[in-house]
This record gives structure tokens, C-alpha cells and sequence, in this order.
């Protein structure tokens, strides 16, 4: 971001303020230490901005910012170029311009006051915008990006509760790793700076302040808004953060309420004098942006009898079954166990189907719910194995497969894309209880699986296992799960990363609980006694809608 005023000029380019992949950045190395390089102070907090009794246009210009948790930078093989907010412990929002064509190599770091530090996912899946067009500002230039896994403790901030936000004449902190003055390289620590807001999202400029083009006003569909002052934004603050107060008119409080986006600026560079840049107002569209983690980005539930009848079904956050995405009679290959994996970590499962002679497949599934040709198949897993799950044990967002019988027998398997099993990561015959269920779940929203084994007369065990397959003590042990339940799976409802626990029986009884991060059950989401179809065998999984 620039604060240095020189000559004027005034055409828009939407497309320059993200850095260009071909700029050549090396990636510096990661240090240990969090001092800003030499000749920085320390960075401010976003809140240490100026009271709105100052006057224009002495405002808070490009200081390095102390990162509160939720801005996230975007880099390509190692290089930045554009910024986003975390806004949900799994979810990045930014600008539509910065990831409409993006490759594996994009990853996005939250949290860190380098752009290269913080905690780094790979993208899972991106959701552009539908009223986006590239390059024409009256389109709506936003998108949500679900990271491969979710944040640990994930700080936010709040979402502006109104379509008319921002007022003209309010403050807000824009903040990004944007270049400093033109052709510069990107700052390795997150910039900061207060700018004022000078026209609003129903199209009205402020005519005393001559900066904001009356072209990018009435072409921006009155959701646009015009900011700047003596700090504007530059090339590279694409999609980060314009934050204010709870409200325009609150005359202190943090800046930590999310108004918009940055999205676009002049084409002659940000050194062009006092020439404002362009906001995305995010208040016209917070409903398509909550879809994706209330009720709306969650798993999936696949129900499976042995005589072929097979349904999918959306699943709401408070467990309520919708109409059935797909369903049929046509899967009879009598399976006696089925588990959704993710095969890659793109955060969008596969299926696995096996039968206890040793026929197996891996099927890649669409949103429809539709297989497509098996991704593998074969009849040579030959072991007789009574219980299979999916389960990421590193945290990577790619799962790992176990296979248990119940004499004790048990294999962990790394998987490929393809898959392929490689060598079992840990195999031994000492799980002796003879459990009829396991399943892996995330009880704390890091990412990383957790193990429940449950046995039809009540015995049950949380444990924690590491990378390499060892289980821990157990997090959470007892003998009153007394239900006599044939199936549990664990599913995530609401899209935040964290697992609830579905029990059910073949009479039909059936749970949803929450589950706290040391296994204790709340009490029920939902529960019922009319799921009387007999289901052998059900699974969650993220057909990646």
C-alpha cells in the first residue's frame, strides 16, 4: 500500500492490484524470530488508528501491523500475490480476481505477520462469485476459498450486519503485503493503514472530495465503494481486509467488523495523487457468503442395505435429512463395508466399496452424487476385514485407510491418489476387544483424526493417535453405550472442521450428537426412531458442493 501523493491520472485496471505471478520473488526462509527487519519498529495493532476527530487527510499511513489472527496472504510456488480473511475456521474470503484461475501451487497462510509465516493450507475448493466477470467492476468480485483443513483456534472477525455499509465519510483500516510505491517489491510484514470512505454502496460520491471516479461509481452497481485519503491501497492488497468499528458511527471500539474487499484502483499506478482505490462491499452479499459454513457446507450422509437400495442425502446442521439427493436400488454387490475417503486432500471425498471375499473398488463421486468409472478395483483384499475407515492421521487433509478384523488383526495403510496402498504405516494383531465399529473423528477442529472403537455391549474408546499409527492413551473410555448401535460415522453438520457423532440402530433408533474435544457426548442434536429402512451400512461424506 502506497502513502506517498505525487501526479494524477485516472483509469481503472481491476486486475493490477493482484501482484503478477511472473514477478520474480524468492521466498525468504522461514526465521524463527518475529522482530521486523532491521530499521522496522514493532508492528501497531490494527486498533491504534486515528480517532475520527482528526482531520483529512492526516490519516494512519502503510505501518508495519501486527497481524490479529485472521489475515491471510496467497502465494503462488512460493510467491505472494494477493491477501484474503479468514472469516471461519476453514474459510478465506478474498477478492474473485485473485483465485479465478488457480493451480496445486497456491497456498494460503493465515495468521503470521510475514506474508510467508503463519499456518499454511493448501486450497480445497473455491467458490467464485456467480455475478463475477473478469475485468468488469460492476461485477461482484468475491470469493470463498475452504482451506484443505481447518484452523486450530481460529480467531475472526465480525461480519458488517448491514447491505448500506460503509457511510461516506468513515474510517476503515485496509491491510495487506501490497507493494509500497510502484514496482516495488512486496514487504515481508503486513501493512496497515487508515483511509476514509468516499462514496458508499448506493452510488452516492462525496462531492468535496474529487478523488473517487464518478465512472467507477455508477459502473460498480452501487456495491463498490471508494476509499483512500493519503493511503491507499496498491498492487498486492488485492482481496484483503477493509475493517472499521461495530458500526459507522461508533466513536471507538476495535476495528475488527469486516466491511469489504479490496478490489481495484487506478491503472497509472498507486502513486497517482490522491486517487482513490475501489472496495468490494461484502454487506449485499453476506447470505451467499454464510451458505458456505452454516447448514450449507457440511457432509453429506450415504445410506446402503445389503439388497442394493442405496440413498445420499444433504444433511442440516441441526441433523434434519433433505430430500435425497440421489437414490436407488442398484448397488448390489452385496458390500459389507463402505467408507468415504479423500484421496488427494482436496478436501472432496471418494467412496470405497469392499465385500468380505475381497472384492473392492474406489469410485470417484460427483456432486450429483454419481459414481463415475472406479478409480481402482480389484477382488485381492483377501483378510477378511470386518471394519474399514478413512482416517487423516497427519493433519494433511489427505486420508490415510485402516482395515480391522475382530481377532485382532489391523493394518494402516498410506494411499495414493489412485488408489494404491502403499506399505502399511502400522500393522499388528493386538486389538483384541473385538470392536463392531470404528470410526475416525475430529473432535477438536484441527484437522487431524482422532479413533473410536465401540463394542455392541456398550464398551467404547476415544483415542488419540499420532502420524505413524500409535494410539495413545485414551482420550475417553466407558461401558454405558448401551444402545446395541450397528452403525456410527462421524460428521461434520455445520462445515467447521469439527466432527459430531451419528448413532444408529437397524430398528430404525438413531442420534446425532455433539462431541467435545475429550469425547464427552452433549446432548442429542437430533434423535428418532424413523429411520426403519434397515440401512447395513452408512458413512459421511463431502461430495464437495
Amino acid at each position: 500500500m502506497n502513502h506517498t501523493p505525487t501526479s494524477a491520472a485516472s483509469k481503472l485496471l481491476r486486475i493490477l492490484f493482484a501482484v503478477s505471478l511472473s514477478l520474480a520473488i524468492c521466498t525468504p526462509a522461514i526465521a524463527a524470530e518475529t522482530e521486523p527487519p532491521a530499521g522496522q519498529e514493532e508492528p501497531d495493532s490494527i486498533n491504534e488508528a486515528p480517532t475520527d476527530d482528526q482531520a483529512r487527510p492526516f490519516v494512519y499511513n502503510g505501518d508495519p501491523t501486527a497481524n490479529p489472527g485472521w489475515v491471510a496472504s496467497i502465494t503462488y510456488a512460493g510467491a505472494y500475490f494477493c491477501a484474503g480473511t479468514l472469516i471461519h475456521a476453514q474459510w478465506v474470503l478474498t477478492a474473485a480476481h485473485c483465485v479465478d484461475d488457480v493451480d496445486s501451487l497456491v497456498r494460503v497462510n493465515v495468521g503470521g505477520n510475514r506474508w510467508f509465516e503463519g499456518s499454511q493450507r493448501k486450497l480445497s475448493q473455491v467458490h467464485i462469485h456467480p455475478l463475477y466477470q473478469s475485468h468488469d467492476i460492476s461485477s461482484v468480485d468475491l470469493a470463498m476459498v475452504r482451506l484443505s483443513s481447518p484452523i486450530p483456534g481460529a480467531t475472526v472477525p465480525n461480519l458488517v450486519s448491514s447491505a448500506n455499509w460503509p457511510i461516506i465519510g468513515q474510517t476503515l483500516i485496509v491491510l495487506g503485503w501490497g507493494e509500497t510505491s510502484d514496482g516495488s517489491s512486496v514487504p515481508d510484514f503486513l501493512q496497515g493503514a487508515a483511509v476514509f470512505v468516499n462514496s458508499d454502496t448506493t452510488g452516492v460520491r462525496d462531492d468535496g472530495y474529487p478523488y473517487c471516479n464518478n465512472t467507477w461509481v455508477a459502473a460498480s452497481g452501487y456495491e463498490d465503494f471508494c476509499f483512500g485519503g493519503v493511503s491507499w491501497a496498491c498492487p498486492g492488497d488485492s482481496g484483503g481486509p477493509l475493517v472499521g468499528r461495530s458500526s459507522p458511527n461508533a466513536g471507538s471500539g476495535s476495528f475488527n467488523t469486516l466491511y469489504g474487499v479490496t478490489s481495484f484502483g487506478d491503472a497509472f499506478g498507486c502513486s497517482s495523487a490522491f486517487w482513490d482505490s475501489g472496495g468490494q462491499a461484502i454487506g449485499p452479499h453476506l447470505d451467499w457468503i454464510r451458505s458456505f459454513y452454516t447448514g450449507g457446507a457440511g457432509d453429506e450422509m450415504f445410506f446402503y442395505r445389503d439388497d442394493g437400495l442405496y440413498r445420499y442425502y444433504d444433511v442440516r446442521a441441526d441433523g434434519r435429512l433433505g430430500s435425497p439427493i440421489r437414490e436407488g436400488d442398484n448397488y448390489t454387490e452385496d458390500w459389507s463395508s463402505i467408507t468415504a475417503v479423500d484421496l488427494d486432500g482436496n478436501g472432496k471425498d471418494e467412496m470405497f466399496f469392499y465385500r468380505d471375499d475381497g472384492l473392492y473398488r474406489y469410485y470417484n463421486v460427483k456432486g450429483d452424487a454419481s459414481l463415475g468409472s472406479p478409480i481402482r478395483a480389484g477382488d485381492n483384499y483377501t483378510s477378511g476385514w470386518d471394519s474399514i475407515t478413512a482416517v487423516d492421521l497427519d493433519g494433511d487433509g489427505k486420508d490415510e485407510m485402516f482395515f480391522y478384523r475382530d481377532d485382532g488383526l489391523y493394518r494402516y495403510y498410506d494411499i495414493s491418489a489412485n488408489g494404491t496402498l502403499g506399505s502399511p504405516i502400522r500393522a499388528g494383531d493386538n486389538y483384541t476387544s473385538g470392536w463392531d465399529s470404528i470410526t475416525a473423528v475430529d473432535l477438536d477442529g484441527d484437522g487431524k483424526d482422532e479413533m473410536f472403537f465401540y463394542r455392541d455391549d456398550g464398551l467404547y474408546r476415544y483415542y488419540d493417535i499420532s502420524a505413524n499409527g500409535t494410539l495413545g492413551s485414551p482420550i475417553r473410555a466407558g461401558g454405558d453405550y448401551t444402545e446395541g448401535w450397528s452403525s456410527i460415522t462421524a460428521i461434520d453438520l455445520d462445515g467447521n472442521g469439527k466432527d459430531e457423532m451419528f448413532f444408529y440402530r437397524d430398528d430404525g433408533l438413531y442420534r446425532y450428537y455433539n462431541t467435545r474435544s475429550d469425547g464427552r457426548l452433549g446432548s442429542p442434536i437430533r434423535a428418532g426412531s424413523d429411520y426403519t429402512n434397515g440401512w447395513s451400512a452408512i458413512t459421511a461424506v463431502n461430495l464437495g458442493d
